[in-house]
C-alpha cells in the first residue's frame, strides 16, 4: 500500500481553460458551476462561496472538461471525445453514447442543453442531439448507456457554437467557421433557415432580451446584432478590428438595452445598444481571454470567466454606467513553484510564476487570499500597462515565522533575478514595511536564498556570491554579516543554498556550493563548526534536534549532527545513479523520523532516519511535482506539479490507519487527489454512498467500549439548555391574547367556559372527584357508555400508556432500558418535555396508587441508567426536568424517596469514578508543566 493517499485539492476555482461557466436558478437561488480540471464545483452566485466540488472524472485526457451544461440535478461534462453525466456528485453514466457508438469521434467543445435536448459540437463541427428529459435519465442511470442522433447539418457547415431564441420551440441557431447561420430543428432533424455567412468565423452567439434578435460575436471582432426571423442585420458594432470576440452578455434587468463584449486580450466592452455606442470598458477584467459572461436574472451583476483561474462578478451600479468588481475568486493563473506550509499545518503559502504569493487554508477555500502588492491594479490601471508587469518577480525562496504575525513582517522572499528580498505581513494580507538588500557590493547580487530566526525579529539573507548578512524585521535595519577569519571574508565561496536558524536562537546553519556546512554563533555570528560533505550542497533542512539534512549535488542525502559535527546517516538512490535527477528540496519530519527528498524527476523519495532505510519511491499523478512541504503535524503532505495550477493534498496513512501494511523500498504510482479523501484498505477511494453511510454513523455518537463506562449521547449544548429552560421558552413565545369577548359573537357559540362546562372535567381534579363520586352512587349501567364508539374511546382511554412509560416498565420486566434510552434521545424537545410530565400526576394532591407505582419504575429507569453510563449528559438533563417537575409529589411517598436514595448514591458513585480520573489528570499535567504545588 502507498504511504500517502490523495486527500483534496486546492486553489482550483476555474482552472480549466476555454471551458465556460453555466448559470442556473434553482428556487430563489442561483448557482454557478465552473470547470476544476478533470472535476466541476459549484458556487454560491450571491457571496461565491463553494457550495460543493466533484470527485474527478477518470479520464486519460489531460486537457480536462471542455465543456458544461446543467438540467435540474444533472450535469453534463465534455471530456475529450465523451461526456461525462453526474446526479449531483456522483457520476451516473460514465460516457454518453459509448456503449452503442453513437458518440463523438472528436473532443468536444460545446454543450447546451435546452428543455429535453442536449445539443453537443465537437472540433469537426460535427452535432449531435441527445434526448435527457427525466425518465430517459432515471433508465440511463440503470443502462449507463445514452444513445444520440446526428443532425444533418447544412453542406460544408462546420459547427462552432450554438444558443435557443427564446419562444422558438424545438429550434437551435448554430454558428460556423465560415461565418453562416443555420436554424434547425432538433425535434425532425431538419433545416429551417440558413443565413449568409460574413466572413468570419463566428466565435459567441447570445439570445437577447428582445424577441427574434441575437447577437453574433465573429473572429475579426465584429458583433452583428441578428433579427432571426426576418434574416436582418439591424446593425454591427465593432470593439476592436482584429480581435476575436469570445464572450457576449445582455443585462436582464430594468436596463435589458445594455451588452457586453468579452475578447481575446482580457477586456469587456460595454455597449449601449439604444445609443449604439460604448458606454464604459473593463481593462484586464481577466488576464488572458474572457471565456464567459453571464448576468444574473433580473440584477445588474455580471460573472465571468477566463484563462486565469479566476471567477468575478462585476456589478454596474454607478451613475455613469461604469462597472466595478463585486467579487471574486481566484487561484494561481499559472503553475505555483514554491510551497509552504504554515503554522500548525492547516494554512499553507505558495507562489507560482504567475508572481504572486497566495495564502491557502487546508480546509475554507474561503479564507484562500492573495497578498497584496500595493495597488498593482490601480497602478496598471493608471499607466495602461497590465498587471503582471508591474508584479515582482516570480518567488524562487521564502521563510516565515508566526511568532510575531500580528506584530510586524512575518514572511521574507526571494525573488528570480532580483538583489532584494521581499517582506510580507500575514495578518494584513499585503507587502511589509521594508524591503531588505544587502549592504556594499554584496547588495549587487541576487539573494538565492532566506530565513526567519524563531524568535520572529531577524531574517537572513544568502546571496550568489556566498554573502550572507542579518537583518531586524521590526525596523529593516541591517544587523551584521556572517564573515570568516581576519580578512572577514564572505561566508561561503559561491551561492548560498541553505540558512536555517535553530528554534532556541542558539545558531544559524548555513551550507553552500562549496560543500562547507557551517554553524555559527546567533550572537556573536562567528564560526562554531565546520563540516566539509565533500561536495556542493543544493538543499538543506535543520530539525529543531540539531539534526541537519542536506541534499547534495552527488545525488546523495547526508544527515548531520551539528552539535557534534558528525555525520548520522547517507542514502544513495536505489539502483543505477544517473537515473535520479538531481534533488531540488529535502524536507524532514517533525518527530526526526522521516526524510522527504524531491529531485528533477518529480518524484518523492522517503526515508527512514532510525532503521536507515528506503521507506517508499512515490509518484504522484501523470505531472512532475516541483515543489512540496510535510505539514508539522505530519497529516498532510502538500505538493505543486508541473502544468497545474493547484496545489495538491496527500494524507499520511500510517497516522489514521495502523494496520497500514507499507510496500518498503518500492516504487509507488499514485493517482492525484480527489475531492473527498477517504481510501479503502486497497487504497482506493469510497465512493460517495460509502461517505454519506460513514458520516451518518458517526453522527449517531459513540459507542460504549464497556459497561458502566460514561458515554456521550453527542447531543447540541443548546438542545440540553432548550430542554431545561422550555418552560421559560414557551412563556417568552406566548402570543399576548385580548381577553375581552368579541363584540359580534354568534349567538350559538359560547364566549368563556360556564362554570358548569362538562369540558372543564378533564382537567379539572376537583370536578373528576366529584364524578367519581356520583359514579360510586349509580349503577353499573348508568356507567356504561351508550354508544359503541364511546364504549371504544373509554376502553382505550382506561388501558392506554404514554410511549415512555410503556418502555420503562418493558425495561422493567426485561432489566433493559435500550429502548427507553434511545426513545429519549431521538425524540424532540417537546416530545421529551411532555413524556417526563406525563410520568407523574397532574396535582400532587390527588395522587393515587398507580400514580406512585408509575413515579417509582420512572426513578428505576433513572438509577439504572445513570449506573449504565449510557448517554450520560442526556439522561442528567432529563432528570433533572423530571425532578423539577415531580419533586413534590415524590416527597409525599416514603416509598418514592426510598427509591430517590438509592438514585442519589447511583449518581455519586458515577460522578466520583470520573472525578478521581479528572484529578489523576489534573495532577499529571500539573507536574508535567512545573506546577506541581498545585
Amino acid at each position: 500500500m502507498a504511504l500517502f493517499a490523495p486527500y483534496r485539492a486546492l486553489g482550483l476555482v476555474n482552472a480549466q481553460r476555454g471551458c465556460a461557466l453555466v448559470v442556473k436558478r434553482r428556487g430563489t437561488e442561483t448557482f454557478v458551476t465552473v470547470s476544476a480540471e478533470d472535476a466541476f464545483a459549484v458556487y454560491d452566485a450571491r457571496k461565491l462561496t463553494l457550495v460543493f466540488r466533484s470527485a474527478r472524472f477518470a479520464t486519460s485526457d489531460a486537457r480536462g472538461i471542455g465543456a458544461m451544461a446543467v438540467r435540474k440535478d444533472y450535469t453534463f461534462c465534455a471530456i475529450g471525445r465523451e461526456i461525462r453525466c453526474a446526479k449531483r456528485l456522483a457520476e451516473c453514466c460514465e460516457g454518453l453514447g459509448r456503449d452503442d457508438g453513437s458518440g463523438h469521434d472528436a473532443r468536444v467543445t460545446t454543450l447546451h442543453a435546452f428543455g429535453r435536448h442536449l445539443a453537443s459540437v465537437d472540433e469537426n463541427g460535427a452535432v449531435k442531439m441527445w434526448d435527457i428529459d427525466d425518465d430517459a435519465m432515471r433508465a440511463r442511470e440503470r443502462a449507463w448507456a445514452l444513445g444520440a442522433r446526428a443532425m444533418e447539418m447544412p453542406r460544408t457547415f462546420a459547427a462552432t457554437t450554438v444558443c435557443h431564441p427564446d419562444g422558438y420551440v424545438d429550434k437551435l441557431l448554430f454558428g460556423s467557421s465560415d461565418g453562416r447561420l443555420a436554424l434547425m430543428n432538433v425535434r425532425a432533424g431538419k433545416l429551417v433557415h440558413e443565413f449568409a455567412g460574413w466572413g468570419s468565423a463566428v466565435t459567441a452567439l447570445e439570445n437577447s432580451p428582445a424577441t427574434d434578435v441575437v447577437a453574433v460575436g465573429l473572429a475579426d471582432g465584429r458583433v452583428l446584432l441578428v433579427n432571426v426571423l426576418e434574416d436582418k442585420v439591424l446593425f454591427t458594432l465593432t470593439p476592436e478590428r482584429g480581435v476575436k470576440v469570445t464572450a457576449l452578455a445582455f443585462r436582464t434587468d430594468d436596463q435589458d438595452d445594455v451588452l457586453c463584449v468579452g475578447d481575446e486580450t482580457g477586456r469587456v466592452t460595454v455597449w449601449d445598444l439604444e445609443k449604439r455606442s460604448l458606454r464604459t470598458l473593463i481593462v484586464q477584467c481577466h488576464e488572458g481571454p474572457v471565456v464567459s459572461l453571464k448576468f444574473l436574472d433580473g440584477q445588474p451583476v455580471m460573472v465571468s470567466s477566463g484563462f486565469d483561474n479566476t471567477l468575478k462578478e462585476w456589478i454596474f451600479d454607478r451613475e455613469d454606467g461604469d462597472a466595478r468588481l463585486l467579487r471574486f475568486r481566484a487561484g494561481h493563473s499559472k503553475p505555483p513553484t514554491s510551497v509552504s506550509f504554515y503554522g500548525e499545518g492547516k494554512k499553507l503559502l505558495a507562489a507560482g510564476s504567475d508572481r504572486t504569493l497566495r495564502f491557502f487554508h487546508a480546509f475554507r477555500d474561503q479564507q484562500n487570499i492573495e497578498l497584496s502588492q500595493k495597488n498593482v491594479s490601480k497602478r496598471a490601471k493608471k499607466i495602461g500597462v497590465a498587471e503582471e508587469e508591474l508584479k515582482l518577480s516570480p518567488v524562487t525562496k521564502m521563510a516565515w515565522g508566526e511568532l510575531r504575525e500580528r506584530d510586524w513582517a512575518n514572511v521574507v522572499t526571494a525573488h528570480e533575478g532580483s538583489n532584494k528580498a521581499y517582506t510580507w505581513r500575514i495578518s494584513k494580507g499585503a507587502l511589509g514595511e521594508h524591503i531588505l538588500q544587502c549592504p556594499k557590493d554584496d547588495g549587487k547580487c541576487e539573494v538565492k536564498s532566506v530565513a526567519i530566526s524563531a524568535c520572529g525579529n531577524f531574517a537572513f539573507l544568502g546571496a550568489a556570491n556566498g554573502a550572507i548578512h542579518r537583518f531586524n524585521l521590526q525596523s529593516g535595519a541591517h544587523r551584521g554579516a556572517f564573515e570568516r577569519g581576519k580578512l572577514r571574508v564572505a561566508a561561503h565561496d559561491g551561492e548560498v543554498t541553505c540558512i536555517q536558524a535553530h528554534c532556541a536562537n542558539r545558531s544559524v546553519v548555513t551550507a553552500g556550493v562549496d560543500g562547507m556546512i557551517r554553524v555559527w554563533k546567533f550572537s556573536e555570528l562567528k564560526i562554531d563548526l565546520e563540516i566539509d560533505v565533500g561536495c556542493g550542497v543544493r538543499c538543506g533542512h535543520l530539525h529543531e534536534d540539531s539534526l541537519l539534512v542536506v541534499g547534495c549535488a552527488d545525488k546523495h542525502v547526508r544527515v548531520y549532527d551539528t552539535m557534534t559535527g558528525k555525520r548520522v546517516r547517507t542514502f544513495k538512490p536505489r539502483g543505477q545513479e544517473n537515473e535520479a535527477g538531481d534533488i531540488t528540496s529535502v524536507q524532514i519530519s517533525e518527530n526526526g523520523k522521516w526524510i522527504f527528498v524531491l529531485d528533477t524527476t518529480g518524484t518523492i523519495r522517503v526515508y527512514d532516519i532510525p532503521a536507515a532505510r528506503l521507506i517508499q519511491h512515490m509518484i504522484l499523478g501523470a505531472d512532475k511535482v516541483t515543489a512540496m512541504s510535510f505539514s508539522p503535524r505530519m497529516d498532510f503532505l502538500a505538493t505543486v506539479h508541473e502544468n497545474r495550477v493547484g496545489l495538491y493534498l496527500w494524507v499520511n496513512m500510517p497516522m489514521f490507519d495502523y494496520d497500514t501494511k507499507l510496500a518498503y523500498g518500492r516504487k509507488v504510482s499514485i493517482a492525484l487527489p480527489r475531492k473527498h479523501a477517504e481510501s479503502d484498505a486497497d487504497g482506493g477511494h469510497r465512493n460517495l454512498q460509502e461517505l454519506e453511510e460513514y458520516f451518518k454513523e458517526m453522527a449517531t455518537g459513540p459507542k460504549q467500549i464497556a459497561p458502566g463506562m460514561i458515554t456521550l449521547a453527542m447531543m447540541p449544548q443548546t438542545q440540553i439548555e432548550m430542554l431545561l429552560n422550555l418552560e421559560t421558552v414557551q412563556a417568552k413565545s406566548k402570543v399576548k391574547t385580548d381577553d375581552k369577548e368579541p363584540e359580534l359573537a354568534p349567538f350559538f357559540l359560547p364566549t368563556a367556559a360556564a362554570s358548569d362546562d362538562v369540558r372543564r372535567s378533564v382537567f379539572d381534579p376537583a370536578r373528576e372527584s366529584e364524578l367519581n363520586a356520583k359514579d360510586d352512587t349509580g349503577d353499573d349501567d348508568s356507567k356504561a357508555p351508550k354508544s359503541r364508539i364511546l364504549r371504544q374511546g373509554a376502553d382505550l382511554a382506561g388501558a392506554s400508556a404514554t410511549p415512555l412509560l410503556t418502555l420503562i416498565l418493558r425495561g422493567e420486566r426485561s432489566e433493559d432500558y435500550t429502548e427507553a434510552l434511545e426513545f429519549l434521545k431521538n425524540a424532540s424537545i417537546h416530545v421529551v418535555d411532555a413524556e417526563l410530565r406525563s410520568l407523574g400526576p397532574w396535582d400532587h394532591k390527588f395522587m393515587s396508587e398507580d400514580d406512585v407505582k408509575t413515579l417509582r419504575s420512572a426513578i428505576k429507569f433513572f438509577t439504572a441508567a445513570i449506573a449504565s453510563g449510557m448517554y450520560y449528559e442526556m439522561v442528567n438533563a432529563q432528570l433533572n426536568v423530571f425532578l423539577n417537575v415531580h419533586t413534590t409529589a415524590i416527597m409525599q411517598s416514603s416509598a418514592l424517596v426510598d427509591e430517590c436514595h438509592a438514585l442519589r448514591e447511583a449518581m455519586h458513585k458515577s460522578y466520583s469514578r470520573i472525578d478521581d480520573l479528572f484529578n489523576e489528570i489534573r495532577c499529571t499535567l500539573s507536574f508535567h508543566i512545573g506546577d506541581a504545588g498545585v
